[in-house]
């Protein structure tokens, strides 16, 4: 798989990922607040262990500095505390529903990113990290619904352009070191996250 392909793929994989949401303004206060409730449960305390299992499996050196750095950041700046109370101020605190809701989509990456492939984990990051339209878009779930504290969306608006374009280039070093059914696992990468969005943000009106 060229590199023009694989960064093809990856980019058609973010246009259906960002199809997936439903306008805000078609949502009810309720279903707003169970959209930032899921995206909670399933990604506050799950994001930074599945960097830790790519800093992991990163056999280039390229890929364990954007990893590691990733890392840092998350831990020194708290975002799982940031995102628990951006939700926790959109009252949207998950509840037991929300996550057995998200249960089985998480325990699905959990799965891949077990193999500790480093092309599967680095292309997880670099697709996560490229969802930039899902920070606007919780952003505005959470104002239609009175909350002011946008700080989680609006730090990693910024960070994660950057976070996306390093990924990218380390998936592409570590492809030079394990060429091995690239494809076959940048496609099972596709799948997991794209269940995992459709589980998320899944409303009656999409």
């Amino acid at each position: 798989m060229s590199p023009n392909n694989v960064m093809l793929t990856m980019e058609q994989a973010n246009e259906q990922l960002h199809s997936i949401l439903a306008p805000s303004h078609l949502l009810s206060d309720k279903e707003c607040r169970k959209v930032i409730a899921r995206y909670t449960a399933a990604t506050a305390r799950k994001f930074q262990c599945w960097l830790g299992a790519t800093l992991i499996a990163s056999s280039s050196e390229l890929g364990r500095s954007v990893t590691e750095a990733n890392l840092r950041s998350e831990i020194q700046e708290n975002h799982c505390h940031m995102l628990q109370r951006f939700a926790a101020s959109a009252g949207a605190e998950p509840d037991s529903t929300d996550h057995r809701s998200v249960a089985r989509a998480v325990e699905t990456i959990d799965t891949l990113v077990s193999d500790l492939s480093g092309v599967q984990c680095i292309a997880l990051m670099a697709l996560l990290e490229a969802d930039i339209f899902i920070y606007p878009y919780l952003a505005s779930l959470a104002t239609k619904v009175g909350s002011s504290d946008l700080e989680y969306t609006e730090v990693h608006l910024a960070e994660d352009p950057h976070h996306a374009a390093q990924f990218k280039e380390a998936l592409l070093e570590e492809i030079k070191i394990d060429n091995s059914e690239v494809e076959q696992k940048i496609d099972s990468v596709v799948r997991v996250v794209t269940d995992l969005y459709q589980t998320i943000f899944h409303t009656p009106a999409n």
